[in-house]
């Protein structure tokens, strides 16, 4: 989140939704991460500079 220059990320409690879509090793991550997660909240602010990709430590984040 903080590496991003244009602020597109926010962090956020991850909801009982969001958790049942994962598996047991993303939700074990979530649990030590306080079940908090980035998200994109302002995709429009994004112009794909890649610091995200780059600094994101469990490679989940993608440009398309």
């Amino acid at each position: 989140m903080r590496v991003c220059p244009y602020h597109v990320f926010d962090l956020r409690a991850l909801a009982a939704a969001d958790k049942a879509g994962m598996s047991w090793r993303g939700r074990l991550k979530a649990r030590l991460h306080g079940n908090r997660q980035a998200f994109v909240a302002r995709p429009d602010d994004c112009h794909a500079c890649g610091k995200c990709v780059a600094a994101c430590p469990e490679d989940a984040i993608r440009l398309a």
